[in-house]
């Protein structure tokens, strides 16, 4: 009796936890100071935002560059800012930053990107 109770409730708590649903909002996980290069005075602004597994990466870009010039807009005391992307991706390697953006207060902003899985 009580393996069967066991195995019902592992059943149960399998079932909940695939049938989540995944979010596929674009969301903005952190605004803040990035103190982690001093050689600079002023202290970079990094923007993370969430990207769905599915996004194909030239809209990943256009979306990251759009948010970050909108963070810089509205925070005109900010002189150089940083945007991180995260993915909800399952595999281990999408799922660490993909899209770095970085702007120094004029010209293009600076984009890296490491690491993204194809899905186009």
């Amino acid at each position: 009796m009580r393996n069967r109770l066991l195995i019902c409730i592992i059943i149960i708590f399998a079932v909940l936890s695939c049938s989540r649903e995944k979010n596929t909002e674009y969301k903005l996980l952190y605004s803040g100071p990035d103190k982690s290069e001093p050689a600079i005075t002023d202290a970079a602004y990094v923007v993370d935002i969430f990207i769905p597994e599915k996004t194909a990466r030239s809209d990943a870009e256009s979306l990251a560059i759009a948010i970050l010039k909108e963070h810089l807009e509205s925070n005109p005391d900010c002189k150089r800012a940083k945007l991180k992307v995260y993915s909800d991706s399952v595999d281990y390697y999408t799922r660490r930053p993909e899209i770095k953006v970085t702007w120094f207060g004029a010209g293009e902003p600076q984009i890296e990107i490491n690491r993204w899985k194809v899905n186009n």
